[in-house]
């Protein structure tokens, strides 16, 4: 699978040589020191001097977006909200999508019930939060945390990303 490929390898026909680019990991956690620099196993300016040939597919890899969720939060005044931190932790910049909220299963019922909320361009490496309201699609006497339901940051696959698949989470499955 592409995506799971650790690096990236242009052989030269000239040469015969193989030149290997590492695939920047700490970009597409988002890891950084307190320089703000990326940290961890990453493509270093020290390795383009000794690898200066990069793929097509290696270099479009790098400037692709990454939405995924970080996280969610129950707003405790709410009890039919949510708070989702949605990231971008690749290096493209990402345009608007839809983050869908779908509710699998109420008190033990299998459902099917769907809310959808625009998400705004992210920038490569920043983030946002954003709320979801879900009264419309829950019982009255129903919390949202005691749900079952899966969240879907660019839903309808508007977002060309280097990971298709770290674009959802899920809550008591």
């Amino acid at each position: 699978m592409i995506r799971q490929l650790i690096a990236a390898a242009t052989i030269l026909s000239t040469i015969g040589t193989a030149v290997i680019a590492a695939r920047p990991t700490a970009l597409a956690s988002g890891a950084r020191d307190s320089g703000g620099q990326y940290t961890g196993d990453r493509l270093r300016a020290s390795d383009a001097k000794m690898h200066p040939y990069f793929t097509a597919e290696a270099v479009t890899w790098m400037a692709q977006p990454d939405l995924k969720i970080a996280q969610f939060l129950f707003p405790p005044t709410n009890d039919k909200a949510l708070r989702v931190h949605v990231a971008n932790a690749g290096g493209g910049n990402a345009g608007a999508c839809i983050l869908r909220l779908t509710i699998r299963k109420i008190n033990g019922v299998a459902v099917g019930r769907v809310t959808e909320i625009p998400v705004p361009a992210i920038a490569a490496g920043t983030d946002t939060w954003l709320v979801v309201h879900a009264d419309k699609i829950l019982p009255k006497n129903v919390a949202l945390k005691d749900t079952t339901f899966k969240l879907n940051v660019d839903a309808t696959s508007t977002v060309a990303e280097s990971d298709e698949a770290n674009n959802e989470v899920w809550h008591n499955l």
